[in-house]
């Protein structure tokens, strides 16, 4: 399966008149960024029954990271940029295994499932400043560097789910579904140099870690 880039997009100019006296004018304003970006995808994926009973899947799902220009733009037509967000290409590997069983009317599903869905962002850095253009900004022949950290962990998900089905004789069918997930995030360090205070991050490190659980249910009838 191959999903195209998807993007947002923000280009404004803002232009202020007649506010000071005289000849005075204010200069223009541009706002650019990307507050949406979701990179190209392909996902491969296969599926395997060793008995009626049971299916085993796999699938490999690759993301083209690297071309992520980063959200922030440049707030006037010859303002600097920020360092380059120098995102890499990420795999994600899926495994998902189902039992199903029937008893005269009654089918039972269980199913799990687990994924590893590893952050494209870099270490924590001092990273180049760049100017409008996206060329380094130098100084004596040196690049400016600036701390440069994104807050974005690795990722492991655990998930659970089942589903009943009671057919009648009639035709119809009751079907409940219930799920449940887990997302550990993985504890990541955000080191920085400890010049970075020069540069007015204030701290040179930080630790981000945590979780997030999701659960919920379904109810269909059918006939």
């Amino acid at each position: 399966v191959y999903r195209s880039e998807v993007r947002s997009d923000i280009d404004l100019v803002i232009r202020a008149e007649n506010l000071l006296p005289g000849d005075l004018e204010l200069p223009e304003i541009t706002i650019t960024a990307t507050p949406q970006y979701d990179p190209h995808t392909l996902a491969l994926e296969a599926a395997y029954r060793p008995t009626d009973a049971w299916m085993i899947a796999l699938q490999a799902q690759w993301r083209r990271w690297s071309a992520f220009e980063g959200s922030v733009g440049k707030t006037t037509g010859s303002s600097n940029l920020p360092p380059a967000p120098d995102f890499h290409d990420t795999i994600t590997p899926r495994l998902g295994v189902e039992w199903q069983g029937k008893h005269r009317r009654t089918i039972g599903q269980l199913r799990g499932g687990y994924a590893f869905e590893p952050t494209p962002a870099p270490t924590a850095r001092m990273a180049p400043l760049r100017d409008s253009n996206g060329d380094p900004v130098l100084r004596a022949g040196e690049p400016v560097l600036r701390p440069r950290r994104y807050l974005d962990n690795h990722r492991h998900v655990l998930s659970l789910g089942g589903t009943v089905i009671w057919e009648t004789s009639g035709g119809a069918a009751l079907q409940l579904d219930l799920f449940a997930q887990l997302h550990l995030l993985q504890e990541r360090t955000h080191d920085i140099p400890s010049d970075a205070e020069v540069a007015g991050d204030g701290v040179s490190n930080m630790v981000t870690s945590g979780f997030v659980g999701v659960a919920g249910w379904g109810l269909t009838f059918e006939w």
